[in-house]
């Protein structure tokens, strides 16, 4: 089988088996009332999505291993690609039952969830640490060489792991914008990997992106489905492990720009708003909130950001390749 018809499959799969079981999924979570709460203090205009079906983050994971046991691809980077985005998974879902359980928009706390990510981190961590002395060599963008990071790839890839995971959880607050942004930063990174590479973790980001459009099926405004924390958290976790193999994380700091100023603008407010006592520099975080306060539509504002998203990940090519 030749490389495009492998990535072909891998896009494929994932993108049909959410277009075609997105409907009976829905259903089933319908049957058992597992909607959305929403925040109190979030935008008034959100309100009328409180009850929506969520954790449709069950269907985009299963979407991403469906291309991985049709073509039995199970050596052991494939594993634990498996692995660290079920345990990342099991973290979201339990956020998501309490949510639903005690019908509040706050599952798990936060010291809970870091505590649990950062055991998968170092699972990964030390995974590429000792098993993936390729991956050592990081690639520094602009520069375009690879340094070797040696024991330093440990923390790196943890940072990464947190970061990535969590960025991705506060972007989902908009109909369609986490996938969106995800499906654009995949799709960059299956461009890098087959250029330097070639090698088969291209087929896996082309099953993240594959997922990630076909869900925005059900997503995109007026969404029918929401992923949930186990969705959100997965995919970043995905993202995390394909960068983290590849020797590309820095490269995701601009390629997935938007995650970054969307988890920057809630550390902002939450520093200036203690410092000042009150005070606040957006009218609300995660940014794409503060635009929503200021007027503009749900739909405008994910057709910005996924505009912008495109533009920094053709940027992250350019200073890259």
């Amino acid at each position: 089988m030749t490389y495009l018809a492998k990535t072909l499959i891998f896009f494929t799969l994932p993108f049909l088996w959410i277009l075609f079981f997105g409907s009976f999924f829905i259903k089933i979570i319908n049957k058992y009332e597992f909607g959305q709460n929403i925040r109190e203090l979030g935008p008034s205009s959100h309100y009328k999505k409180k009850g929506v079906p969520t954790m449709g983050g069950i269907l985009i994971i299963s979407g991403i291993f469906i291309p991985l046991v049709f073509n039995n691809m199970w050596n052991m980077n494939n594993i634990i690609f498996v692995i660290v985005i079920i345990l990342t998974a099991i973290i979201g879902l339990s956020d998501d039952l309490i949510k639903i359980k005690k019908e509040r928009s706050l599952g798990l706390t936060a010291r809970h969830k870091i505590f649990l990510q950062l055991i998968i981190a170092l699972i990964l961590a030390l995974y590429v640490y000792y098993y993936l002395p390729s991956a050592h060599h990081i690639l520094i963008p602009i520069l375009k060489q690879r340094i070797n990071m040696g024991i330093y790839t440990i923390p790196i890839v943890i940072l990464t792991y947190l970061a990535t995971v969590n960025a991705v959880n506060l972007t989902d607050g908009l109909d369609g914008l986490a996938s969106s942004i995800t499906s654009v930063v995949a799709i960059t990174l299956y461009i890098m990997i087959t250029y330097f590479t070639k090698s088969s973790h291209a087929f896996l980001t082309a099953s993240v992106a594959g997922a990630s459009l076909g869900f925005l099926w059900y997503n995109s405004k007026p969404a029918t489905l929401f992923m949930g924390d186990v969705g959100s958290l997965s995919l970043g976790a995905a993202l995390t492990v394909l960068f983290s193999f590849t020797g590309l994380e820095f490269v995701l700091i601009i390629t997935g720009g938007i995650f970054v100023i969307e988890a920057f603008s809630v550390i902002i407010q939450v520093i200036y708003f203690k410092i000042t006592k009150g005070k606040r520099v957006f009218l609300m975080s995660p940014l794409h909130h503060h635009f929503e306060l200021k007027g503009l539509s749900e739909t405008k504002i994910v057709y910005r950001f996924t505009l912008a998203a495109i533009l920094l990940s053709i940027l992250s090519i350019i200073i890259s390749i």
